[in-house]
């Protein structure tokens, strides 16, 4: 079990999922709302994140892509963690045994007759199906 009282660099977790877990935690405990990045004009080309009318400097205005990058990331890490936290320990296993099913299973055909699977051919959806079974191994990959 992972100590959460510690802060750790993503990299460090033993998994995404870990990691994941520990910038949620972050997030709960951080400023609410959003931040937005500007050029101050006091501080000659300097950016500035903005948050609740609070501000912290951001040195050197040769950096302005990364204060954006900041405040986007920083904007959308709650969805994405959210996303993101629906991911369990095992699920890569369990997807790829649909995908190994999908790949024998009418290979050309379609995921029913009738109705909307009609439209959607096996090929797609276990496309679809390895797609996420790669993210789920991503995110339970030992670092």
């Amino acid at each position: 079990m992972i100590d959460r009282s510690k802060p750790l660099p993503i990299h460090e977790f033993p998994s995404l999922i870990d990691g994941v877990a520990r910038l949620k935690d972050l997030g709960a405990k951080a400023t609410p709302g959003e931040c937005i990045a500007i050029e101050d004009d006091d501080r000659s080309g300097d950016f500035l994140l903005i948050q609740n009318n609070e501000h912290w400097a951001w040195k050197d205005g040769s950096n302005s892509p990364d204060a954006k990058y900041i405040a986007a990331l920083r904007n959308a890490a709650p969805k994405l963690l959210d996303v993101l936290s629906e991911i369990r320990a095992g699920d890569a296993e369990i997807i790829g045994l649909f995908v190994e099913f999908m790949e024998k299973h009418k290979p050309d055909g379609h995921l029913n007759d009738t109705g909307p699977g009609a439209k959607i051919t096996n090929a797609k959806a276990t496309a679809c199906l390895r797609r996420y079974r790669d993210i789920a191994r991503k995110m339970e990959e030992n670092r």
